[in-house]
């Protein structure tokens, strides 16, 4: 990191980590779970947001759900109101950005996408075009900043859809019309239970004439059929989560559920793909996995030991290895490359192949991507 980051500034990465040291590709790395605590503060108290603290560490710990001074928090959608809640003006856009080039850097990041929901940054007066040009203005910033200290990255911008809302058209055409600024694609996020992704199959179709690369968050909070109504109607290029897709996998020809499917494929077991995971696999789709952001109470394993991740590579799944939301979380992709090395055994083949698919299926352009493979 540069000389000028404050000392507050958080990288939620081991440096000390050979891990850390690995070339990466992040293609689901949302925007507005990745601010810092003491940035949140600062700009909260200028805007007249209300914080549950003013202190960074509670703070940090409450968002990530660890045990506080405060009441827990029960509802992600309150997380991510109260940091879009200081995102509405372009010199905050603009700082975030940038700062979020150095958490890159730090994770030995050459490759990202960053995906944020342009619909949900226009409430203190910003135009969505606004938003997004001081979005691409801050990435252009904090790459300077870390080529200046030796690291070169290339990011994006991936544009979300808001699953509650009906503006999936405009975005299609916003991403299209800010090509130049660094935007890659769109991608369709928020509440997945109640708004299956097939109410936005026009804005898919929008961007497909529109030549617009093709995200979308599914099967992740709902089952598997979340992914084949995606899949029927949107037409994704790559699937962001998609986890839930092991529950079309049997195991020996027994349907069970994933954490016993884990331990029987573990075992020595056959894996039996469905339709669905054979038609995941024959299409080349890349799911975008977040290991650490899919386990726990609310998420399709309780334990990271039960997570399908390798359940899904020997169904001749391609899988990327992303942080999700790097605050929120409290991730990083080498924290990521941690957990699969010490608990899933991979080794330096295995991150090689993550790595390899994610450049595959970015959005970016293909020289640059090409170049970074290899």
């Amino acid at each position: 990191m540069t000389a000028d980051r404050p000392e507050t500034f958080r990288t939620w990465v081991d440096g000390s980590d050979p891990l850390a040291r690995l070339p990466k590709a992040s293609l689901h790395d949302h925007l507005d779970g990745s601010l810092q605590p003491a940035t949140i503060i600062e700009i909260a108290r200028a805007v007249g947001a209300e914080l549950p603290t003013e202190d960074p560490d509670v703070l940090e710990a409450w968002f990530q759900r660890r045990p506080t001074s405060i009441p827990p928090l029960t509802d992600w959608r309150v997380m991510f109101a109260l940091t879009t809640a200081v995102m509405q003006r372009a010199e905050d856009l603009r700082r975030i950005a940038r700062d979020y080039v150095h958490l890159l850097a730090a994770d030995g990041v050459v490759y990202a996408e960053t995906r944020w929901a342009p619909e949900q940054h226009v409430f203190g007066g910003l135009s969505m075009d606004a938003a997004v040009a001081a979005v691409a203005e801050g990435l252009a910033e904090g790459v300077d900043d870390v080529r200046a200290g030796g690291h070169e990255v290339a990011v994006y911008q991936v544009l979300s859809i808001m699953r509650h809302a009906r503006n999936g058209v405009e975005i299609a055409e916003l991403a299209a019309r800010t090509a130049d600024l660094g935007v890659v694609g769109i991608d369709l996020a928020g509440m997945e239970i109640g708004n299956p992704a097939s109410e936005h199959a026009d804005a898919y179709r929008r961007a497909a004439e529109l030549g617009v690369h093709r995200t979308v968050h599914a099967a992740e909070m709902v089952g598997a059929e979340s992914l084949r109504d995606a899949l029927d109607s949107c037409e994704p290029e790559r699937i962001g989560h998609g986890t839930r897709v092991a529950e079309d996998i049997a195991i020996d020809g027994r349907e069970l559920p994933v954490a016993e499917l884990v331990a029987a494929w573990r075992a020595g077991g056959q894996v039996d793909p469905g339709p669905l995971a054979t038609a995941v696999a024959e299409r080349g789709l890349v799911l975008e996995q977040c290991v650490s952001s899919n386990t726990g109470p609310m998420a399709i394993v309780a334990e990271l030991d039960q997570h399908p991740i390798d359940v899904l590579r020997a169904a001749g799944i391609a899988v990327s290895v992303n942080p999700d939301n790097r605050m929120i979380s409290g991730v990083s992709i080498t924290g990521e490359y941690r957990i699969l090395a010490d608990r899933f055994g991979w080794g330096e083949a295995d991150f090689a192949a993550a790595f390899d698919a994610a450049l595959r299926s970015g959005f970016g352009p293909s020289d640059v991507r090409e170049r970074l493979r290899g």
